[in-house]
């Protein structure tokens, strides 16, 4: 039996014991499950089960964190001698990416991206509610979250041009050529929405307003939603939600090659390799400092809504820059005959955001630190 009460340990002891860990387990897990037996729907599948290759991708995912890029890049290339491969579908606009978050439990896309993923099925008793407080008003939802202008000026044009509400072309038709993902991920002001149009301009239903219970940014997400889903069932359906997809282990690849001596080609082709899946021309780096700002904007469009923004910011020490002493931009459409123009504002309605240097540390709980008596809690959180 262990000791009950031990000293705190350092950053690169509890780093040894997760590689210790996720070794082993990519050591002794098996490629694939295929033991014969069958899910709900009737069909051989072992969906959401750990394989080696979601060992190998959370070793990749928590070395990128240690900064330990030799380590984090070994780990994504066994994740790719796998055999695993971004997911694809030529016959839609945006080239499968959007697909990848309308797949449902019971009629599952084939799909060899997913490494970790969670599906929920439903039955009369439960309820899925992420529609049902994330939607837009008009379908019955409570719209608790709205993404920001800061996010929707960072989709590129299809063309691969930065866009640029200066430029007067795209400030007059600002939601007009953008690139796939866009329409993959947001809801905006005209945009096609259940079969109807959704306005966001100030005024309509699901229009902007700042309190709550609608747009306070002139968006709302589209990914993760099921648009298969009538307005009033919206607690009806078993979408998969992935936790871990090969797109992140190409980035988390680039990161950590692009941190090495003589990385940079590599990490340029694998950040590629994505953008070329939603027809975005290739980007180019000459240095690592040109590189990271090409991959910080990367992940931020291919993994929005995925719950890696606010930890990459904080690993990277921007957290102080981008989240501190900072107001969030919208956009307020207005209708004006049959035009509408749009203005930035301030969605944080005048309160300025506070991300204090100590909170890229949480403070270890008052409950750990009585029962282990050994432990002193960090300097900055005394």
């Amino acid at each position: 039996m262990g000791e009950k009460n031990h000293a705190r340990c350092t950053p690169d002891e509890c780093w040894d014991f997760i590689a210790e860990d996720l070794d082993f387990a990519a050591k002794y897990l098996p490629a694939k499950w295929n033991n014969g037996t069958t899910n709900p729907w009737g069909t051989e599948t072992h969906t959401g089960r750990i394989t080696k290759g979601a060992a190998y991708g959370l070793l990749a995912r928590a070395m990128l964190y240690a900064e330990r890029w030799k380590a984090a890049s070994d780990a994504a290339l066994e994740v790719k001698k796998l055999g695993y491969k971004l997911y694809k579908n030529p016959s839609r606009g945006d080239k499968g990416y959007g697909e990848l978050f309308t797949n449902r439990r019971s009629s599952v896309i084939s799909n060899q991206e997913s490494i970790i993923e969670f599906g929920y099925s439903y039955d009369n008793k439960m309820d899925y509610s992420f529609d049902y407080f994330y939607c837009p008003p008009s379908d019955g939802g409570y719209a608790e979250a709205s993404p920001t202008e800061d996010l929707v000026s960072a989709y590129q044009m299809a063309d691969g041009k930065d866009f640029d509400w200066t430029d007067p072309v795209m400030a007059a038709n600002p939601y007009s050529g953008r690139e796939p993902r866009f329409y993959a991920s947001i809801l905006y002001n005209g945009c096609q929405w259940k079969g109807q149009t959704l306005y966001t301009y100030e005024g309509s239903t699901d229009g902007y307003a700042l309190g709550g219970g609608t747009t306070c940014t002139g968006y709302y997400m589209r990914k993760l939603f099921d648009e298969a889903l009538p307005k009033n069932g919206m607690r009806s359906t078993d979408l998969t939600y992935y936790y871990m997809r090969y797109a992140e282990v190409l980035l988390i690849y680039a990161e950590a090659m692009a941190q090495q001596d003589g990385g940079l080609k590599e990490a340029l082709n694998a950040l590629n390799e994505i953008r070329a899946r939603v027809d975005l021309p290739a980007v180019s780096a000459s240095t690592k400092t040109e590189f990271m700002k090409l991959l910080r904007r990367e992940r931020m469009i291919e993994l929005a809504f995925e719950g890696h923004r606010f930890w990459d910011l904080r690993r990277w020490g921007l957290g102080t820059t981008v989240l501190n002493g900072t107001h969030m931009k919208g956009v307020k459409p207005t209708k004006v005959g049959d035009n509408f123009e749009y203005q930035l504002v301030d969605c944080d309605g005048g309160s300025t955001r506070v991300y204090l240097e100590k909170y890229n540390r949480f403070p270890i709980p008052l409950g750990e630190l009585q029962q282990n008596t050994s432990c002193e809690q960090f300097d900055e959180w005394k």
